[in-house]
């Protein structure tokens, strides 16, 4: 682990030791003004928290999130699914997430401001059936089956407040509450091979069935054309929910580095290192020992991903200030709880307006 974290570091300091300039671009704020922040924020798609807003100021945006994972993995080691079935009735094939997020900023003073998120999202995977009789589901087909979910997620409510500004220099405290609007009793339809009418595991549901809290700490530094943002999140569920288990708390930390080339076009590279804990608790309706999914112990692990990402902004008549941001995404280590499907790639757009 140590290895990779070093080794996509120095990578990002290469890139941008290679390319410095004097060139001095809101080189003393963080952009408190509507003008200063779309002209300069160059914070990764992939990034929700880089700044506050001035007073009554408002940020509407759209962003579209994407996932796919495929092929076997437990702790670092790879697993092929012919040992899967030694333990289970089915195995994952690949699955893939689509999230939808609207996001909305408001400015109360320069120092404070509040946030608010609502999502959609679309789960698929693709199962492989092995075993010609369950006692379970009562079926005696075998061969690929599908699992398909999607609806509202839960909702999120965060307060930021700027709680340094030194030259070139911000931190941002943040906190707040996911509340659970997302369904958690997600089932599958009569007409599917497992699942039949009866509740889809714990990856295929769209919320976490419980208040949860987040505090963070966001550190910025911007200077001419360059920037670099250092950003720690902390997920902490408050209990179980109603079905009889806790998704696991996660631990948060993101790393990048952003260059300006031109006027509306920046780039930027990221690190991300995500902790996740396993399922504490388990749904009594989910047999363990059907597939990977259904076992809570098949949860959570460390990982750390690379991005790269180009955002442009500019000002426009009509919307004011807009910009608009992709990342793209790859693994660098995963070690996973259990049997679990790998990371193959993430991908990250924003659309953002400011008025």
């Amino acid at each position: 682990m140590q290895y990779h974290f070093r080794y996509c570091l120095l990578l990002v300091f290469i890139l941008l030791g290679i390319y410095r300039s004097k060139a001095q671009l809101c080189a003393d704020s963080l952009c408190g003004t509507a003008a200063c922040i779309c002209s300069a924020d160059r914070s990764p798609a992939g990034i929700m928290i880089s700044h506050v807003h001035e007073k009554k100021q408002w940020m509407l945006s759209y962003r579209y999130m994407n996932m796919y994972m495929n092929e076997l993995q437990s702790g670092t080691t790879s697993i092929a699914r012919s040992k899967v079935y030694q333990y289970y009735q089915a195995a994952p094939i690949d699955m893939q997430m689509n999230m939808h997020m609207l996001m909305g900023m408001y400015g109360f003073n320069d120092k404070f401001s509040l946030m608010g998120m609502l999502n959609y999202t679309v789960w698929d995977m693709n199962m492989d059936m092995a075993s010609a009789t369950s006692s379970v589901h009562n079926h005696s087909d075998t061969g690929p089956h599908k699992m398909h979910s999607s609806g509202i997620g839960d909702a999120g409510i965060q307060a930021l407040y700027e709680a340094i500004t030194y030259n070139n220099h911000h931190l941002i405290l943040n906190g707040g509450l996911n509340l659970p609007l997302g369904n958690t009793e997600v089932k599958g339809a009569v007409k599917d091979l497992m699942y039949s009418n009866t509740v889809y595991p714990y990856a295929m549901q769209q919320g976490s069935g419980t208040t949860d809290m987040q505090a963070g700490v966001n550190y910025l530094w911007q200077k001419g054309r360059g920037s670099f943002g250092s950003q720690f999140n902390a997920l902490i569920r408050t209990g179980k929910n109603n079905a009889g288990y806790s998704p696991g708390n996660e631990l948060n930390l993101n790393n990048w580095l952003a260059w300006q080339w031109l006027k509306p076009l920046s780039s930027s590279v990221r690190i991300n290192l995500l902790h996740s804990e396993k399922i504490k608790g388990s749904n009594p309706s989910l047999p363990l020992y059907d597939e990977p999914s259904g076992n809570p112990s098949n949860y959570g692990g460390n990982k750390i991903m690379c991005y790269a990402g180009l955002v442009f902004q500019s000002k426009n008549k009509a919307l004011n200030h807009y910009r608009l941001a992709v990342e793209y995404g790859l693994p660098a280590y995963e070690n996973l709880n259990g049997i679990q499907l790998k990371t193959q790639q993430a991908l990250s757009c924003s659309c953002s307006v400011l008025f």
